[in-house]
């Protein structure tokens, strides 16, 4: 039996087998106000987790979380998310203004509205930047974020979109933005990579590992994503220099479902 993470509860233990659970995402990773991680963990999360004989997980970084825990002899199988279409690589030079495009729902751990109160006030120029994520699962922190975005002449706030057009929007992004705190893998870091985007990303979780021979920047606080931003704006060699490399980097054999599929298959065995 595998569980998934989103439905992780008291009521696992009804059914007799081999139970693993299927990692997305976990509380102590991104606590609530008032929590430390670790606390959060022991007192929410352990005698949860200690009931599962073993775990999938989507990237290292959780694998490496689950192990420094300490749940004793459990079995951890890393399998990566795969891509489930064809992306098309853009390699015409990056002119301004630069089209920059970050996708999150509209939650705290997505970092959107500190990201918005760090922009306020900053005269950015030839940037636009749009952002897509559903609206409707924090209401309050929306209306927060809304009152930046609105009448905004860098941002546009775009909402929920089907996959397909968020893959079209891809097709003419310059520059990916990620400014979450906490990922455990990056879907749509990885999504945007494949398309041979660069990308600008806040260092939290898995994030870091989404960036490889020079495919993009990382940075540890808003304040250096502004920063890098606006240094862009004023100087794009070192975005068209990043995005020859992250054209090349997305020319490599895709990760598969179906490959994703056989080492789930064997290893269970």
């Amino acid at each position: 039996m595998i569980w998934d993470s989103l439905y992780l509860s008291d009521e696992k233990n009804t059914q007799k087998g081999t139970h693993y659970l299927l990692v997305h995402h976990l509380e102590s990773l991104y606590p609530p106000t008032g929590w430390t991680s670790m606390d959060f963990f022991n007192q929410r999360e352990r005698k949860l987790l200690e009931a599962f004989d073993g775990f999938i997980t989507s990237s290292p970084y959780t694998t490496a979380y689950l192990q420094s825990v300490q749940l004793g002899k459990k079995d951890i199988i890393t399998i990566p998310p795969a891509l489930n279409f064809q992306a098309k690589i853009n390699r015409e030079k990056i002119t301004p203004p630069i089209n920059i495009t970050l996708v999150a729902n509209i939650i705290e751990r997505k970092g959107i509205l500190p990201f918005l109160q760090s922009l306020e006030g900053r005269k950015l120029q030839n940037v636009n930047i749009k952002i897509i994520g559903s609206p409707d699962l924090s209401p309050d922190y929306t209306q927060k974020c809304a009152a930046l975005w609105q009448g905004s002449t860098t941002v546009e706030f775009l909402g929920s979109l089907p996959h397909r057009k968020v893959i079209a929007l891809y097709e003419n992004t310059d520059l990916f933005l990620s400014t979450s705190f906490m990922e455990t893998y990056g879907m749509a870091i990885q999504e945007a990579a494949a398309h041979g985007i660069p990308l600008l990303l806040l260092d939290g979780g898995n994030v870091k590992n989404h960036l490889q021979n020079g495919n993009g920047f990382l940075c540890n606080t808003m304040e250096e994503i502004i920063d890098a931003i606006e240094h862009l704006s004023h100087d794009i060699t070192p975005l068209n220099r990043a995005k020859q490399k992250a054209a090349l980097l997305a020319q490599k054999e895709y990760w598969t479902w179906e490959k994703a599929a056989l080492v789930l298959y064997t290893h269970l065995l």
